[in-house]
């Protein structure tokens, strides 16, 4: 190693000093180039960063886990990006097949879920609001439910008051592929 390292120096001392002046900026440019892209490589490997549009036209943004979990492995209050794989379709609120989106875990197999004609409540406390019609007036069906999570599958809703989610569509299975999220601060936009 030192007789390398001594080979190296009297390499670079018979440059001419306007090319030993620029050896050292550009090395260290390309070396902390050459890091930052073996980092962003392996941040790319694991994470998925991704940008949602909330019904208040802001957008948030969330890093996710490429990595799938099994609703055993989940919390209420996570995150979750998953593509949408429901029985109903909604375009006009961009929920069809494959559709990616981000919510929150809300209940869980055996907590007690009701959806009725106005509230939707979690083991009997009140969580949000059943809204009838859209922010244009067209009304909206809504999951009518009484009963425990199903074992497999979870309740979903995001803090938005007129958020899109398991009061409209149900509950989302684990097969659909559900990757963990965490929210980058302020990122609303």
């Amino acid at each position: 190693m030192a007789e390398t390292l001594r080979a190296f120096r009297a390499w670079l001392m018979e440059l001419p000093p306007w090319k030993r002046a620029l050896f050292l900026p550009l090395s260290v440019g390309l070396f902390t180039y050459l890091f930052w892209q073996g980092a962003i490589g392996i941040f790319n490997h694991f994470f998925i960063l991704v940008h949602t549009r909330t019904n208040s036209d802001y957008f948030t943004s969330f890093v996710c886990t490429r990595r799938t979990y099994p609703v055993s492995e989940l919390n209420v209050g996570d995150y979750v990006y998953f593509p949408y794989r429901g029985e109903r379709q909604y375009p006009q609120y961009g929920v069809a097949n494959g559709e990616l989106l981000v919510k929150m875990v809300a209940a869980l197999p055996g907590m007690k879920v009701k959806v009725d004609d106005y509230h939707v409540y979690i083991n009997g406390q009140i969580k949000g609001a059943v809204l009838h019609t859209d922010r244009k007036g067209n009304p909206m069906d809504y999951f009518h439910y009484d009963g425990p999570v199903p074992s497999g599958k979870v309740f979903v809703m995001a803090p938005h008051p007129r958020s899109f989610d398991s009061r409209y569509w149900g509950f989302v299975d684990e097969s659909w592929g559900l990757r963990k999220c965490w929210p980058l601060p302020f990122s609303d936009r």
